[in-house]
């Protein structure tokens, strides 16, 4: 009957299964899992693969009859259940409280057995929904040796082939254990030879040896080959790589660790793979020297490099520039982290005032306004960034009578060795002269200053 209803489809073809085709006359054959399949009813772009329903039969499968379907799927693998993970393969075998389910339908996260009874089905309740499902288990026991005469057509029978425990997804006879994806290893050793055939799942991460070398897993895979494939990172030791020349490929799986690139050394702050030096915040140079290019991903800050106290200088479009504070990021002439630099070269009396510059010794005179009205003053000890007139620190060299109170004015003829004097200050349209030493104390208010302009 199966083939009379292929003859008649008048589709006698083979390709491999996608979901997202459509198989809509019945006997189309596929290619799923290195066996053949052929499909008893239409399927339309609904993702049904073979052999997860009874759309599909074995097609080489011995004694089938008509055309019974295989209720069974082929499983992710035999896992402890976890509320985060979606179960997107139906037939996926799980462990909950020490027992075994299978999923019936997509389950997401969060939906645990045996809570949700139609989403989970136990193992040992072989009937559901009028469909008998093939008994499955990953427990050997008997671990006969595999005989490519013996027909496993229940799914999950287990055999020991050169030494190793093996486990069936479907239906076989004569696969050779290790040879096709129809048995899978109930425990795949790390660094055991890679097989093609075999499927690393991403239930943890795998060690396989393969032309001498160490890989890991970095996702699910089968059939990837490592060295070739993005699926699996080469494994070297810490002393292996830890200050040899940095390798996309290598594990820096400690922090501090030590690679050479682009003429020189840098440190990673955390474990990293892939993250070039120079091009991500993962890795610092060892060593700044001043006046470098700025970067966007270096540190600058000497106690997270164990340096002693300092500055750093950096350029940037054309100017030079230095740090105030910890700064990672913040771009040079947008963010206050940064500052013009100005050489403290020796300093010339009546040089015009700069933040930059640290003014160390008292005395030494500078002008400000750059513009304007400007004027001398002098500080009064070390100083730097603190804006003359608006800082006690700073002092005008010559004070006029009649100019505007300032609050950080000291005036006192002692303190700019002027011979004794009054000032005459104006504040809110009044004349005042300072009977003693003032700074700070407003007139008006303060008995330091007594008005010239007597009211009527």
């Amino acid at each position: 009957m199966l083939f009379e209803e292929q003859r008649l489809s008048g589709f006698i073809s083979v390709r491999n299964w996608r979901a997202g085709d459509a198989y809509p006359m019945i006997g189309m054959i596929v290619k799923y899992l290195e066996r053949d399949w052929v499909n008893l009813r239409p399927v339309l772009f609904d993702g049904t693969m073979p052999p997860s329903s009874n759309a599909w039969e074995l097609l080489n499968k011995k004694d089938s009859g008509t055309s019974a379907a295989l209720g069974a799927a082929v499983s992710e693998t035999d896992v402890q259940w976890q509320q985060a993970r979606n179960y997107n393969i139906i037939g996926t075998v799980v462990t909950f409280n020490g027992l075994k389910y299978r999923s019936l339908i997509e389950v997401t996260g969060g939906n645990p057995p045996p809570y949700n009874q139609q989403a989970w089905q136990l193992l040992s309740d072989l009937k559901t929904a009028g469909t008998t499902l093939m008994p499955l288990t990953t427990e050997a026991k008997s671990s006969a040796e595999w005989n490519p005469q013996t027909i496993y057509d229940t799914r999950g029978a287990v055999v020991r082939y050169m030494g190793q425990d093996w486990t069936n997804s479907y239906w076989t006879q004569k696969d050779v254990p290790g040879e096709s994806l129809v048995w899978q290893p109930l425990v795949i050793a790390d660094e055991a030879a890679w097989n093609r055939y075999i499927i690393y799942d991403n239930t943890r991460t795998y060690t396989v040896l393969y032309k001498a070398k160490l890989y890991k897993n970095q996702y699910r895979t089968q059939g990837d080959e490592p060295g070739v494939s993005s699926a699996w990172l080469e494994v070297t030791s810490y002393a292996d790589i830890n200050g040899a020349n940095w390798s996309a490929t290598s594990q820096y799986t400690a922090p501090r660790m030590k690679a050479k690139h682009n003429g020189r050394t840098w440190y990673n702050l955390w474990p990293t793979t892939g993250q070039e030096p120079g091009a991500s915040g993962v890795w610092q140079p060892e060593t700044l020297l001043d006046e470098e290019p700025w970067s966007q991903f270096v540190i600058y800050d000497y106690k997270s490099r164990g340096e002693p106290e300092r500055n750093y200088r950096v350029t940037y479009q054309g100017r030079v520039w230095v740090q105030s504070w910890w700064t990672q990021g913040d771009t040079p002439g947008v963010n206050d982290a940064w500052k013009p630099y100005v050489a403290n070269t020796t300093h010339v009396n009546g040089n015009e005032w700069q933040a930059e510059r640290i003014y160390s010794s008292p005395n030494m005179i500078v002008t400000w306004p750059a513009t304007g009205s400007t004027r001398e003053w002098y500080n009064r000890f070390s100083t730097k960034g603190d804006t003359p007139g608006q800082n006690p620190v700073w002092q005008p060299v010559t004070i006029l009578d009649g100019e505007a109170w300032n609050t950080n004015v000291i005036y006192d003829a002692s303190a700019r060795g002027e011979s004794k004097r009054n000032y005459v200050v104006t504040y809110n349209g009044q004349r005042w002269t300072n009977q003693w030493y003032s700074q700070g104390d407003q007139p008006g208010v303060s008995s330091v200053w007594q008005s010239l302009d007597k009211k009527p």
